[in-house]
């Protein structure tokens, strides 16, 4: 794969270097309060994004996208919320999505839909089912969602389960993660 050597590429290289995790955090989670977010970076090309942000079982969490930038899959320009979104698309990219979402990570979400999981569990969970809206194409950023277990964050985005289908995805997004309180009601759309 050639690189194109330019200003963007390298800055986006750079951040990259300095933000992307591959492995889960060896550090202990520290007491956190609401009102203390937190931010990592979530990149399109890899399948495991850790964020070194450790949740509490049914404890409630805000999240919110603080920037995105170009969420791609190949040369279809996509959404951490509504994914490849409507359309038009030729005959071999309808075939493409109905393939991928097949072989992806979640079928019922449409490919490069951002999800998320706890490190060591087994249960997945797409963003969107918890935004602040009743309308996931609207493009609402924020929403509240209860941490089905406890442990790491990983997000990644929704496609087929392949290193390769991975490597041709662009973008990232910041992600903030804020605590508000123990869930008095625990419920998941899991």
């Amino acid at each position: 794969m050639m690189i194109k050597d330019d200003s963007a590429t390298a800055s986006l290289l750079d951040l990259k270097a300095q933000h992307w995790r591959g492995t889960p955090s060896p550090e202990l989670p520290e007491k956190w309060e609401p009102g203390q977010p937190k931010t990592f970076y979530v990149f399109a090309d890899e399948r495991r994004n850790y964020s070194g942000v450790f949740l509490t079982k049914d404890h409630l969490y805000r999240f919110s996208f603080k920037e995105i930038h170009d969420w791609n899959d190949a040369s279809i320009s996509a959404h951490p919320i509504c994914g490849w979104g409507t359309g038009p698309f030729s005959w071999w990219q309808q075939l493409a999505r109905a393939l991928g979402r097949t072989w992806s990570a979640s079928p019922k979400h449409d490919l490069m839909v951002l999800l998320g999981y706890i490190e060591g569990s087994s249960s997945r969970f797409a963003f969107a089912d918890y935004l602040n809206t009743d309308d996931p194409k609207s493009l609402v950023t924020q929403g509240t969602f209860q941490a089905p277990d406890s442990g790491e964050l990983v997000a990644f985005a929704n496609d087929a389960k392949l290193d390769v289908f991975y490597k041709n995805n662009s973008g990232y997004l910041m992600m903030m993660i804020e605590p508000l309180s123990p869930a008095s009601n625990p419920s998941s759309p899991l």
